[in-house]
C-alpha cells in the first residue's frame, strides 16, 4: 500500500469550522493496458511518448496535469462514533452535502481511530486536472460519477484536546472520469472507475494541506471505457486497463512540477506499484448518477373516497412518505437561497416561505426513521 509524503512542517492546531478549500494541485496517472488493446495502441506512433514497458506490461502514463482551483468541502469537527458521524453532517458551503460515515466504501488501515477521536468529513467538490489534452475530472466536473467522499482524522486519538487536532491523516474514495485526447487518428477516449480509487495521506497539518496523496488500494483499480467506440468494436463498460499509480499533489502549483515528480519517484521507489488484479472483470455495467428531480406524470383522477389525510412529512419531496439524502440536500440548498422553495414545498411546514434550521432537523429525523 502506498502512503503519502507530507511536504509541510509539523504543526498542531485546531480543525476549523465547516467550509470550502480552493487550492491548486498537480496529478499524474499510470495505467497498465489490458492485453486486448496492446497491439492497437502500440501500432499508433502518437501514443509512443506515453508508453513504456515495466514488469512485462504495457504502461500508459499521462503527462503532469494541473488544476488551479481544486475545491474540497469539509464539515465542522465531530467525534468518531458519535451520532453525527453515523447520521451525517453537512460538509462544504458552496454546494453542501450530507456526509455519513457509512458512505466510505474503501478505507485505509489508519481510517478508524478510537471513538471520540476528532475528525472532519470531506468531499471533492471540483477537480479538473488538465495537460496536453489529457483530463482527470471528479466532483461537479464529472456530475454523472458518484460523489468522492473522504475523511480527516486527528493523530492525537481521543485526547479530547482540540488544539492537537493537527497533524491528522486523510483519505478520499475517488470516482473519476479520465479523458484521453484523440491521438494519431484514434478517437478521444473516456475512462471511468466503478470501484473507488483510494488516495491517502498519513499526515496533513492544515486545510488546505500541501501534500502528495497517492494510491492506497491493496491492488490496482480497473478503468473501463465510458462510451462505445464502434471503429474498434469497443463497448461502454469494456475493460481498458488497471490503474497502478495515481499521484495527486494538493497545494502544488505549476512551478512545483520538479518537486512533485521527485516526491512521486521517492514514493514509488519506497513502496513500489500496486499489484495487478489477476482476473479483473472484463465488462461491467456503468451506472450514471442522476439528479433526484421527480417528474410529474398525468394519472387518472380516482373516485373520491373518505380517507384520513396523513400529516405532512417534512422533507418528503416526491410523496413517497420517506426522506432521502438527495431530498435533504435540496432542503439545505433552499435554506441557503441556492434553490427555489418550489423545488420542495414540504420543507416549509409553517408556510413561512423559508426553510428553517428546525425544519431541516425534523427532515433529518424523518430520514433516519419513518414519516409520521
Amino acid at each position: 500500500m502506498l502512503v503519502a509524503l507530507n511536504t509541510g512542517a509539523t504543526l498542531q492546531a485546531q480543525f476549523p469550522a465547516r467550509g470550502d478549500d480552493v487550492t491548486p494541485s498537480l496529478g499524474q496517472f499510470n495505467v497498465v493496458v489490458d492485453p486486448h488493446f496492446e497491439a492497437a495502441i502500440q501500432s499508433n506512433p502518437a501514443y509512443g511518448p506515453f508508453l513504456s514497458n515495466k514488469g512485462g506490461n504495457l504502461n500508459f502514463t499521462s503527462p503532469i496535469l494541473f488544476d488551479p482551483t481544486t475545491t474540497i468541502g469539509r464539515s465542522d469537527p465531530l467525534s468518531a462514533g458519535s451520532a453525527e458521524d453515523i447520521a451525517g453532517v453537512l460538509s462544504g458551503t458552496l454546494a453542501p452535502r450530507l456526509l455519513q460515515d457509512g458512505q466510505f466504501t474503501v478505507r485505509p488501515s489508519f481510517a478508524e481511530g478510537p471513538d471520540g477521536t476528532h475528525e472532519v468529513h470531506t468531499f471533492i467538490e471540483s477537480l479538473h486536472l488538465m495537460g496536453n489534452g489529457f483530463e482527470v475530472k471528479a466532483g461537479d466536473q464529472a456530475p454523472r460519477r458518484p460523489i468522492s467522499v473522504g475523511e480527516v482524522e486527528s493523530l492525537s486519538g481521543n485526547s479530547g484536546n482540540p488544539i492537537q487536532d493537527f497533524p491528522a491523516n486523510s483519505f478520499f474514495d475517488v470516482f473519476v472520469e479520465v479523458d484521453v485526447p484523440a491521438l494519431g487518428g484514434f478517437p478521444s477516449v473516456q475512462l471511468v472507475n466503478v470501484d473507488p480509487l483510494l488516495v491517502q495521506s498519513d499526515s496533513i497539518t492544515s486545510f488546505p494541506p500541501t501534500v502528495l496523496y497517492v494510491h492506497g488500494n491493496s491492488s490496482a483499480v480497473p478503468l473501463y471505457f465510458y462510451a462505445d467506440i464502434p471503429v474498434f468494436g469497443v463497448h461502454r463498460g469494456d475493460l481498458f486497463g488497471q490503474l497502478t499509480v495515481a499521484g495527486h499533489g494538493v497545494g502544488f502549483t505549476e512551478a512545483d512540477v520538479a518537486e512533485f515528480e521527485a516526491k512521486e519517484m521517492e514514493s514509488e521507489q519506497h513502496r513500489g506499484r500496486l499489484p495487478l488484479q489477476a482476473n479483473p472483470i472484463p465488462h461491467v455495467t456503468i451506472v450514471d448518477e442522476v439528479l433526484n428531480t421527480p417528474t410529474p406524470t398525468p394519472t387518472p383522477t380516482p373516485t373520491a373516497t373518505p380517507t384520513t389525510t396523513p400529516p405532512p412529512c417534512i422533507g418528503d419531496c416526491d410523496g413517497s412518505r420517506s426522506v432521502t439524502v438527495e431530498e435533504l440536500i435540496i432542503g439545505v440548498n433552499i435554506a441557503l437561497d441556492q434553490a427555489p422553495l418550489s423545488g420542495c414545498m414540504n420543507f416549509d411546514s409553517d408556510n413561512s416561505q423559508t426553510v428553517t434550521v428546525e425544519e431541516l432537523v425534523q427532515a433529518v429525523g424523518n430520514a433516519l426513521g419513518n414519516c409520521p
